[in-house]
């Protein structure tokens, strides 16, 4: 109960640093990065809530906030292409009449393809000085390093993973 306590308390302080950032900026780019995996699919639609509650807290923080929306669903590798699907930045609403279409599927092991997830982030359009990334997800990455020795059918995937969280300065 006390570690849950401290981590609530974590969560709380982290989030307060951001929503300060985001105050003292007037144009953001807010990106979701969501796990789409059939896994996922008793959270599916909490996810969606939550992405909604975000982005109106942010809208809060400013009368004058420009604030760009998007976001990235990623599968695993057994969905081949249509695994990604992607909202470019655009306002809230468009968002949301996307979110509304998607639905968790594939994944036949417990880690995601969260390396491709990561490399449309990392290529989607970032204009504004002020970006946030938020990723909702429910497994770790393939990839051996990353994910503890559970079942995966690609242990030698997510080699990049150092290369695109270390990216993220555009």
């Amino acid at each position: 109960k006390n570690t849950e306590n401290q981590s609530m308390a974590l969560r709380i302080q982290e989030l307060n640093e951001i929503e300060k950032a985001v105050v003292e900026s007037e144009e953001v780019d807010l990106l979701f990065l969501v796990d789409g995996t059939s896994s996922m699919s008793p959270y599916i639609d909490q996810v969606k809530e939550n992405i909604e509650e975000i982005v109106h807290n942010v809208q809060k923080t400013n009368n004058n906030l420009h604030l760009r929306t998007a976001a990235v669903v990623y599968r695993d590798f057994d969905c081949f292409q249509s695994g990604i699907e992607i909202c470019p930045f655009g306002d809230w609403f468009k968002l949301k009449r996307f979110l509304g279409a998607v639905l968790a599927r594939g994944g036949r092991d417990g880690p995601e393809d969260i390396e491709t997830g990561l490399q449309y982030v990392l290529e989607s359009d970032w204009l504004s000085a002020t970006k946030l990334l938020f990723h909702f997800s429910d497994a770790p990455s393939h990839g051996s390093q990353y994910n503890g020795g559970m079942v995966d059918r690609y242990p030698k995937a997510g080699k990049a993973l150092v290369i695109y969280c270390g990216s993220f300065t555009k």
